[in-house]
Protein backbone atom coordinates (compact mmCIF):
# COMPACT_ATOMS: atom_id res chain seq x y z
CA UNK A 1 0.00 0.00 0.00
CA UNK A 2 1.28 3.60 -0.71
CA UNK A 3 0.29 6.59 1.30
CA UNK A 4 -0.25 10.19 0.62
CA UNK A 5 -0.69 11.90 3.96
CA UNK A 6 -2.26 15.17 3.91
CA UNK A 7 -3.68 17.59 6.32
CA UNK A 8 -6.91 16.27 7.35
CA UNK A 9 -7.29 12.79 5.42
CA UNK A 10 -5.14 10.15 3.86
CA UNK A 11 -5.30 8.75 0.17
CA UNK A 12 -4.50 4.83 0.06
CA UNK A 13 -3.47 3.23 -2.99
CA UNK A 14 -2.38 -0.13 -4.08
CA UNK A 15 0.51 -0.99 -5.07
CA UNK A 16 -0.42 -3.34 -7.54
CA UNK A 17 -2.90 -0.33 -9.17
CA UNK A 18 0.09 2.03 -9.49
CA UNK A 19 2.67 -1.07 -10.90
CA UNK A 20 -0.47 -1.42 -13.25
CA UNK A 21 -0.89 2.19 -14.34
CA UNK A 22 2.87 2.63 -14.38
CA UNK A 23 3.52 -0.14 -17.08
CA UNK A 24 0.18 1.36 -19.38
CA UNK A 25 2.37 4.89 -18.86
CA UNK A 26 5.31 3.73 -19.81
CA UNK A 27 4.49 1.44 -22.60
CA UNK A 28 3.99 4.13 -25.04
CA UNK A 29 8.29 4.57 -24.69
CA UNK A 30 8.66 0.76 -26.38
CA UNK A 31 7.09 1.82 -29.57
CA UNK A 32 7.39 5.45 -29.96
CA UNK A 33 10.44 7.55 -28.84
CA UNK A 34 8.43 10.39 -27.77
CA UNK A 35 6.34 8.04 -25.58
CA UNK A 36 3.12 7.99 -27.53
CA UNK A 37 -0.31 9.20 -26.67
CA UNK A 38 -1.36 10.15 -22.65
CA UNK A 39 -3.72 7.97 -21.19
CA UNK A 40 -6.01 7.85 -18.18
CA UNK A 41 -8.86 5.80 -16.64
CA UNK A 42 -11.21 5.71 -13.33
CA UNK A 43 -9.77 4.83 -10.15
CA UNK A 44 -12.22 2.46 -7.86
CA UNK A 45 -11.99 1.41 -4.21
CA UNK A 46 -13.84 3.23 -1.20
CA UNK A 47 -14.27 6.45 0.36
CA UNK A 48 -14.67 6.99 4.04
CA UNK A 49 -14.39 10.21 5.45
CA UNK A 50 -10.59 10.64 6.42
CA UNK A 51 -9.15 8.25 3.87
CA UNK A 52 -9.67 7.26 -0.08
CA UNK A 53 -8.76 3.56 -0.49
CA UNK A 54 -8.25 2.87 -3.60
CA UNK A 55 -7.94 -0.94 -5.12
CA UNK A 56 -8.71 -1.31 -8.78
CA UNK A 57 -9.66 0.56 -12.28
CA UNK A 58 -10.37 0.86 -15.41
CA UNK A 59 -8.89 2.23 -18.47
CA UNK A 60 -10.83 5.13 -20.49
CA UNK A 61 -11.37 5.18 -24.06
CA UNK A 62 -9.55 8.34 -25.58
CA UNK A 63 -9.72 9.13 -28.80
CA UNK A 64 -7.10 12.29 -28.88
CA UNK A 65 -9.19 14.46 -31.33
CA UNK A 66 -7.19 17.65 -29.83
CA UNK A 67 -3.78 15.82 -30.05
CA UNK A 68 -1.78 13.56 -27.81
CA UNK A 69 -2.86 15.41 -24.40
CA UNK A 70 -5.78 13.40 -22.55
CA UNK A 71 -8.42 15.53 -23.58
CA UNK A 72 -12.16 14.56 -23.92
CA UNK A 73 -14.07 15.43 -26.96
CA UNK A 74 -17.87 14.50 -26.73
CA UNK A 75 -17.62 11.28 -28.05
CA UNK A 76 -14.99 10.58 -25.29
CA UNK A 77 -17.33 11.83 -22.41
CA UNK A 78 -19.87 9.63 -24.07
CA UNK A 79 -17.71 6.73 -23.43
CA UNK A 80 -16.67 7.67 -19.79
CA UNK A 81 -20.79 7.26 -18.92
CA UNK A 82 -20.77 4.09 -20.21
CA UNK A 83 -17.64 3.32 -18.35
CA UNK A 84 -19.01 4.19 -15.56
CA UNK A 85 -22.48 2.83 -15.36
CA UNK A 86 -21.22 -0.10 -16.66
CA UNK A 87 -19.04 -0.83 -13.62
CA UNK A 88 -22.05 -1.05 -11.78
CA UNK A 89 -22.63 -4.94 -12.69
CA UNK A 90 -19.20 -5.32 -12.93
CA UNK A 91 -18.29 -8.57 -10.75
CA UNK A 92 -14.87 -8.04 -9.89
CA UNK A 93 -16.01 -4.54 -9.02
CA UNK A 94 -18.43 -5.57 -6.51
CA UNK A 95 -18.57 -3.65 -3.51
CA UNK A 96 -16.25 -0.62 -5.15
CA UNK A 97 -17.26 2.77 -5.82
CA UNK A 98 -15.55 5.59 -8.53
CA UNK A 99 -13.48 7.34 -6.54
CA UNK A 100 -11.65 9.71 -8.65
CA UNK A 101 -9.88 9.17 -11.80
CA UNK A 102 -6.01 8.99 -13.46
CA UNK A 103 -4.16 10.48 -16.08
CA UNK A 104 -1.01 11.11 -17.34
CA UNK A 105 1.37 13.77 -18.58
CA UNK A 106 4.39 14.12 -20.40
CA UNK A 107 5.63 17.95 -20.72
CA UNK A 108 3.72 19.69 -18.35
CA UNK A 109 3.94 20.36 -14.45
CA UNK A 110 1.56 18.15 -12.56
CA UNK A 111 -1.05 20.72 -11.99
CA UNK A 112 -4.39 19.34 -13.75
CA UNK A 113 -5.31 21.40 -16.91
CA UNK A 114 -8.47 23.52 -17.40
CA UNK A 115 -9.91 20.56 -19.44
CA UNK A 116 -8.69 18.08 -17.10
CA UNK A 117 -10.74 19.82 -14.08
CA UNK A 118 -13.36 20.52 -16.28
CA UNK A 119 -14.36 16.73 -16.79
CA UNK A 120 -13.08 16.00 -12.96
CA UNK A 121 -15.98 18.57 -11.72
CA UNK A 122 -18.65 16.62 -14.68
CA UNK A 123 -18.09 13.11 -13.53
CA UNK A 124 -16.33 13.15 -10.49
CA UNK A 125 -18.28 16.19 -7.78
CA UNK A 126 -18.24 14.68 -5.19
CA UNK A 127 -16.01 15.83 -2.19
CA UNK A 128 -13.03 13.25 -0.92
CA UNK A 129 -12.93 12.45 -4.70
CA UNK A 130 -9.61 12.55 -6.31
CA UNK A 131 -7.37 13.20 -9.76
CA UNK A 132 -4.21 11.42 -9.77
CA UNK A 133 -1.68 12.69 -12.31
CA UNK A 134 1.46 10.60 -13.33
CA UNK A 135 3.86 12.26 -14.74
CA UNK A 136 6.27 9.99 -17.04
CA UNK A 137 9.50 10.71 -18.08
CA UNK A 138 11.86 8.42 -20.85
CA UNK A 139 14.68 9.03 -18.15
CA UNK A 140 13.44 10.51 -14.23
CA UNK A 141 10.85 8.38 -12.34
CA UNK A 142 7.69 8.66 -12.36
CA UNK A 143 6.05 11.54 -10.26
CA UNK A 144 2.95 10.96 -9.01
CA UNK A 145 0.41 13.92 -7.65
CA UNK A 146 -2.93 14.04 -5.73
CA UNK A 147 -5.55 16.30 -5.70
CA UNK A 148 -8.55 16.37 -3.84
CA UNK A 149 -12.01 17.85 -3.79
CA UNK A 150 -12.66 19.50 -0.56
CA UNK A 151 -16.00 19.58 1.17
CA UNK A 152 -16.39 23.55 -0.67
CA UNK A 153 -15.82 21.42 -4.09
CA UNK A 154 -12.12 22.83 -4.37
CA UNK A 155 -9.77 21.21 -5.81
CA UNK A 156 -6.35 21.53 -4.13
CA UNK A 157 -2.82 19.11 -4.23
CA UNK A 158 -3.56 16.68 -1.56
CA UNK A 159 0.40 16.22 -0.24
CA UNK A 160 3.53 16.43 -2.02
CA UNK A 161 3.87 14.27 -4.83
CA UNK A 162 5.90 10.97 -4.71
CA UNK A 163 8.64 9.15 -7.18
CA UNK A 164 8.85 6.22 -8.41
CA UNK A 165 10.95 3.93 -10.92
CA UNK A 166 8.70 1.33 -12.81
CA UNK A 167 10.98 -1.15 -10.88
CA UNK A 168 10.28 -0.28 -7.49
CA UNK A 169 6.62 -0.32 -8.15
CA UNK A 170 7.10 -3.66 -9.56
CA UNK A 171 9.08 -4.75 -6.49
CA UNK A 172 6.09 -3.32 -4.21
CA UNK A 173 3.90 -5.21 -6.35
CA UNK A 174 5.45 -8.67 -6.04
CA UNK A 175 5.40 -8.78 -1.81
CA UNK A 176 1.75 -8.83 -2.05
CA UNK A 177 1.84 -12.03 -3.53
CA UNK A 178 1.05 -14.87 -1.30
CA UNK A 179 3.50 -17.61 -0.64
CA UNK A 180 1.72 -21.05 -1.38
CA UNK A 181 1.90 -23.65 1.28
CA UNK A 182 3.24 -26.88 0.33
CA UNK A 183 0.82 -29.67 0.08
CA UNK A 184 1.15 -32.33 3.45
CA UNK A 185 3.02 -35.39 2.47
CA UNK A 186 0.98 -38.51 1.88
CA UNK A 187 1.31 -40.65 5.50
CA UNK A 188 2.80 -44.14 4.56
CA UNK A 189 1.13 -46.96 6.19
CA UNK A 190 3.36 -49.14 8.68
CA UNK A 191 5.33 -51.72 6.89
CA UNK A 192 4.28 -55.31 7.60
CA UNK A 193 6.86 -58.19 8.35
CA UNK A 194 6.48 -61.63 7.11
CA UNK A 195 4.21 -64.09 8.95
CA UNK A 196 5.55 -65.71 11.83
CA UNK A 197 6.45 -69.43 11.73
CA UNK A 198 3.36 -70.08 13.70
CA UNK A 199 0.90 -68.77 10.87
CA UNK A 200 0.03 -66.13 12.98
CA UNK A 201 -0.63 -62.50 10.71
CA UNK A 202 0.87 -60.07 11.86
CA UNK A 203 -1.29 -57.31 11.13
CA UNK A 204 -2.38 -55.27 13.98
CA UNK A 205 -5.79 -56.14 14.60
CA UNK A 206 -8.44 -54.39 16.93
CA UNK A 207 -9.69 -55.77 19.96
CA UNK A 208 -13.39 -55.18 19.77
CA UNK A 209 -15.30 -54.97 23.46
CA UNK A 210 -16.74 -58.17 23.11
CA UNK A 211 -13.16 -59.25 22.90
CA UNK A 212 -12.82 -61.11 19.85
CA UNK A 213 -9.98 -60.05 16.94
CA UNK A 214 -10.39 -58.20 13.35
CA UNK A 215 -7.89 -57.62 10.88
CA UNK A 216 -7.25 -53.95 11.03
CA UNK A 217 -7.42 -52.39 7.41
CA UNK A 218 -4.71 -50.00 5.94
CA UNK A 219 -5.80 -47.32 3.19
CA UNK A 220 -2.81 -45.38 2.47
CA UNK A 221 -2.78 -41.76 3.28
CA UNK A 222 -5.57 -42.44 5.60
CA UNK A 223 -4.61 -44.45 8.08
CA UNK A 224 -5.60 -43.39 11.91
CA UNK A 225 -5.47 -45.12 14.89
CA UNK A 226 -7.76 -44.00 17.36
CA UNK A 227 -7.00 -46.96 20.23
CA UNK A 228 -4.21 -47.67 22.59
CA UNK A 229 -1.61 -50.50 21.64
CA UNK A 230 -1.45 -53.39 23.47
CA UNK A 231 -0.10 -57.09 23.46
CA UNK A 232 -1.87 -60.06 22.93
CA UNK A 233 -0.71 -64.06 22.40
CA UNK A 234 -1.43 -66.21 19.32
CA UNK A 235 -1.63 -69.33 19.45
CA UNK A 236 1.78 -70.17 19.26
CA UNK A 237 2.89 -68.36 22.39
CA UNK A 238 3.76 -65.05 20.54
CA UNK A 239 2.95 -61.75 21.64
CA UNK A 240 0.89 -59.57 18.36
CA UNK A 241 0.38 -56.14 18.44
CA UNK A 242 -2.90 -54.72 18.45
CA UNK A 243 -4.82 -51.73 19.57
CA UNK A 244 -7.93 -51.75 22.03
CA UNK A 245 -10.90 -49.76 21.01
CA UNK A 246 -11.45 -46.51 22.49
Amino acid sequence: MIVWRGAVSEVHCSANVLAEVGELAMSGYRRLPWGGVEIGGVLFGKNDSRTVHISSFRPAECEHHYGPAFDFSEKDCEAMERLLAAAASDQALLGLTPVGWYQTVSRRDLNPSEHARALFQRFFPQPGQVTMVVKRSKQDPLSIGVFVRDSHGRVEMHSSPQEFTLEALRELASRLVEPVAPAPPDLVPPRLGPRSPGGADPTLRPVTESGSLQRACFVPGTFRCPGEFVRIPNRAGESLPAFRKP
